[in-house]
């Protein structure tokens, strides 16, 4: 019988914003679970998965599309509200006089490469207020990726899901991390900004499955 692991299910400093909800739910291993759905797939799930039918797989690598990539902008040294996206899920938002990146992922990661150029130079991703990390996929949280903005923006509160501070932290990094459950909302100025839930999974490793918790914004 595999030991059973008790991790935190809610931060008690944040308020919760949803009636009735107490805490996030946990597998019968005490690891993190969706609410309606068993997050750990076996090899059969992810065999079908690889192998199973892809009826656009054809089309997907026929398509010549590729995104244009507009350098020399002036979006970084404005204040104006905007978005700007730097591929993947990984934007910087401009909002109420707040500078926000969400899931910075700056370069290609392991076997999987970028497609386009990335439009600015990593150093340049400066004035940070918030990071948003929504959970700890390789392609979300990227290592690399987080020691640039952080060493260059100290100052900026990292906002992401229970016990990913540890991960984080495995970095050296030593930015402020406010660390939520689903519906909890975070102590931040001028905007409201709440964690919910997401259907999806965590793991870095073969070891490490739903250790620790994902979510949305």
């Amino acid at each position: 019988m595999p030991r059973k692991i008790k991790f935190k299910t809610t931060n008690p400093v944040l308020p919760v914003v949803k009636s009735g909800w107490v805490e996030n739910p946990l597998d019968n291993l005490g690891l993190y679970r969706n609410i309606n759905d068993n997050t750990i797939r076996n090899f059969k799930d992810v065999f079908q998965w690889q192998f199973g039918p892809k009826p656009q797989k054809k089309e997907k690598k026929q398509d010549p599309y590729k995104h244009k990539v507009l350098k020399g902008g002036t979006f970084l040294s404005s204040k104006k509200d905007g978005l700007l996206w730097l591929g993947h899920a990984c934007f910087i938002i401009q909002l109420e006089g707040l500078r926000i990146i969400t899931d910075p992922l700056l370069f290609g990661i392991s076997a999987m490469k970028r497609l386009t150029e990335l439009p600015i130079s990593p150093d340049d991703i400066k004035e940070v207020d918030l990071i948003l990390l929504s959970h700890n996929h390789r392609d979300h949280a990227d290592e690399k990726s987080m020691k640039i903005i952080c060493r260059n923006n100290p100052q900026a509160i990292i906002l992401t899901g229970l016990q990913e501070s540890r991960l984080l932290h495995s970095w050296k990094i030593t930015n402020t991390i406010q660390e939520a459950g689903w519906y909890q909302q975070y102590k931040t100025e001028a905007l409201q900004i709440t964690y919910l839930p997401a259907k999806h999974w965590n793991r870095r490793y073969i070891w490490d499955t739903n250790r620790m918790l994902w979510g949305s914004f």
